[in-house]
């Protein structure tokens, strides 16, 4: 953590402080710390000068300067510094993996440097674990990126998860160089001219494409069968097992990688056609609510009808049954003329005389 590097370096500096003649552990102590976590080359050099000055034989020291001298591109100081410490110890594992670095990437010495890796390999064969570990991540790291030697990367890696499955990467560089062992195996250049992988039909007018899974299997085994021949062709008759045994585990993926294509593609099938049956059921809901709401209209217009033919009754009965309503209109500027006629007297005396 942050802060126990911060006191780390404090409780350092205030060691160095107060001795003239510091620890050679001490010193190269934090020297790595200042190179690793801080990245202060220049000062972690300094350290280790000192711890020299103090102890030229001390194995760390030398490997840990000859890192820093390599980071700040002093090609020749580092190849110094590895020089001295492997007459000291032929056989340091660190010192061993750091010449291994030195001659990959700055003399692009591959064959050098799996020759240095194999070394430390023999030299922590009964030794420490996490050394041994440590050697085999790297080394693998070689084989896989600059000799694309995957199976022998995969073995390396998987010996180093078997010591210790919680090495950082090592499941996904694992991932890795397994993936790379079927990569272009499959349908190599050399190939690309003979076989071609089998096109989804074009879709037409309303139409959808659709991918021939026998067509890609047919194509797959004749890129196999192809490969095969190039094989023995290219590697002569000494590797074809080899070449042979390649191909078959291509086969085993292939089929398997096919079976879960026709699996997933039942599936989606299945799917579609449940969703289309879910489809057409909604429709037939939909249709069958639109045509009740007809129905429930058409009641309601007919519920509206009955009540004004049954007001209109209505008002004809109140018609009928009321006499004011149902005799001729009374006559406004003699009411009481009106109104005698109307109940069989005269309201008018001078017209009764």
């Amino acid at each position: 953590e942050r802060g126990d590097n911060e006191q780390a370096e404090a409780l350092y500096r205030t060691l160095l402080s107060s001795s003239s003649s510091p620890p050679v552990t001490a010193l190269v102590n934090f020297g790595r710390l200042l190179a690793g976590v801080k990245q202060n080359l220049t000062g972690a050099d300094e350290m280790f000068q000192r711890a020299l000055n103090a102890s030229p034989s001390c194995l760390p020291a030398l490997v840990s300067r000859a890192e820093v001298q390599l980071g700040m591109g002093e090609v020749e100081t580092a190849e110094e510094c590895l020089q001295a410490a492997l007459r000291k110890a032929p056989k340091d594992v660190d010192a061993l993996c750091a010449y291994a670095a030195l001659m990959e990437r700055e003399f692009e010495d591959t064959e050098g440097a799996e020759r240095m890796y194999r070394k430390a390999l023999s030299a922590c064969s009964g030794g420490d674990r996490r050394r041994r570990v440590r050697v085999l991540c790297r080394y693998a790291g070689l084989l896989a990126s600059v000799k694309q030697d995957y199976k022998r990367a995969e073995e390396l890696v998987e010996e180093a998860l078997a010591i210790d499955p919680s090495v950082k990467g090592g499941v996904k560089f694992l991932e890795m160089v397994r993936s790379k062992q079927l990569v272009g195996r499959a349908l190599p250049p050399s190939l690309s001219s003979h076989v071609s992988l089998p096109q989804g039909g074009a879709a037409g007018a309303g139409g959808e494409g659709e991918v021939d899974l026998d067509a890609i299997i047919e194509w797959f085994q004749s890129a196999c069968s192809l490969e095969c021949e190039q094989a023995k062709s290219r590697w002569g008759r000494t590797e074809e097992e080899e070449a042979k045994e390649a191909i078959r585990r291509i086969e085993l993926y292939a089929s398997q990688a096919l079976e879960r294509i026709k699996a997933v593609d039942k599936d989606v099938r299945v799917r579609i056609e449940e969703l289309k049956e879910t489809c057409r059921a909604v429709d037939k809901m939909r249709q069958e609510r639109k045509e009740e709401e007809r129905r429930e209209e058409e009641r309601r217009r007919e519920w509206r009808q009955e009540e004004r033919r049954e007001e209109e009754r209505r008002q004809e009965e109140k018609k009928t049954s009321n006499p004011f309503l149902s005799s001729p209109r009374i006559n406004q500027t003699d009411h009481s003329t009106g109104l005698g006629s109307l109940f069989g007297f005269n309201l008018n005396p001078s017209a009764a005389a």
